[in-house]
């Protein structure tokens, strides 16, 4: 089990990675969230940029995902460990994004499989181009 270490005002706490069932369901949370703006940008693609409310209902969506986004990833935060929740409803966003950051490198535990690929490559024979 991975864990990583967060501050919220001077304190450290521990975030402990989650077994593989409810991580799935914390990443299909987050899906649906991110899916969200995904979803509306994909709906720009049709919009006829001289079609000037078309193109206001999408800014006024997408604006509407960024400006709420920190609240959301304090959510989604919380649900993933719920004993910061005290300290991320006092904390400061830039905290709540770090955190979120730790939670996302727990939750998609990649950076090892990429360091492992990469040392792999660095080890292949180097063609030569002509």
């Amino acid at each position: 089990m991975r864990t990583a270490t967060v501050t919220f005002e001077g304190k450290e706490y521990t975030i402990r990675e989650l077994r593989h069932r409810p991580n799935k369901k914390w990443r299909k949370k987050l899906e649906a969230s991110v899916g969200t703006i995904a979803d509306t940008l994909m709906q720009g693609k049709d919009v006829d940029i001289a079609e000037l409310t078309a193109v206001a209902t999408l800014i006024r969506e997408v604006a509407g995902f960024v400006i709420n986004s920190v609240d959301t990833m304090a959510e989604l935060l919380v649900e993933y460990c719920p004993n910061l929740s005290d300290a991320v409803e006092n904390g400061f966003d830039s905290e709540v994004t770090d955190a979120f950051l730790e939670v996302l490198k727990l939750a998609y535990p990649f950076s090892k499989a990429i360091a492992t690929l990469r040392q792999i490559g660095s080890q292949l024979p180097q063609t030569q181009r002509s």
